[in-house]
């Protein structure tokens, strides 16, 4: 979770996230625990 926070506080991010945050709507998962390496789309069928 430390490493979410870090990227979202980043000035990257913060130079972009009002593009993200005016014109888009969607929901954000994060969780804890995944083994490394693990894609989500890998277990989709």
């Amino acid at each position: 979770m430390e490493q979410a926070q870090g990227w979202y506080d980043s000035d990257a991010y913060k130079a972009i996230r009002p593009f993200r945050t005016q014109h888009t709507e969607g929901d954000v998962l994060l969780v804890q625990g995944v083994p490394e390496g693990h894609k989500g789309a890998d277990i989709l069928g």
